[in-house]
C-alpha cells in the first residue's frame, strides 16, 4: 500500500479538527461575552432599582418630617398659613408620588 493512503485520513482528520476549532472557538467566546454582558446588565439594573428605592425613601421621609414639624408646631401654638402649608406640602407630596411612580416603572414590587 502506498504511504500516501495513510496520510490522507490523517490530513482529513486534521482538517476536520481545525475547521471545528475555527467554528467552535469564536462561538464559545461570543457566548461567554453575552453571559458576561447579561450579568453586568443585571447588576446595573439591580443598582438602579436600589437607587430608586432610596430616592422614594428620602422623598417620603422629607414629606413625613415636614408634616410632623407642622403638627408639632401647631401643638405648641405656632401656626403657618394654609397657603404656605399647601405649597410646601404639595411639593413634597408630588415628589413622593413621582418617586413611587419611578418605583413602579423600574419594576420594583411594593407591599400589597
Amino acid at each position: 500500500m502506498d504511504p500516501a493512503w495513510f496520510a490522507v485520513p490523517g490530513a482529513v482528520t486534521a482538517a476536520a479538527i481545525t475547521a471545528s476549532a475555527a467554528v467552535y472557538a469564536p462561538l464559545r467566546t461570543q457566548r461567554h461575552k453575552e453571559r458576561t454582558d447579561d450579568r453586568l446588565l443585571t447588576q446595573l439594573e439591580q443598582k438602579q432599582k436600589i437607587d430608586t428605592v432610596n430616592e422614594a425613601r428620602v422623598a417620603c421621609l422629607a414629606w413625613l418630617t415636614y408634616l410632623q414639624r407642622v403638627a408639632g408646631d401647631a401643638l405648641e401654638g405656632t401656626f403657618i398659613t394654609i397657603e404656605n402649608f399647601d405649597k410646601r406640602s404639595g411639593e413634597l407630596r408630588a415628589s413622593a408620588e413621582l418617586a413611587f411612580a419611578n418605583l413602579v416603572h423600574a419594576g420594583v414590587r411594593t407591599l400589597q
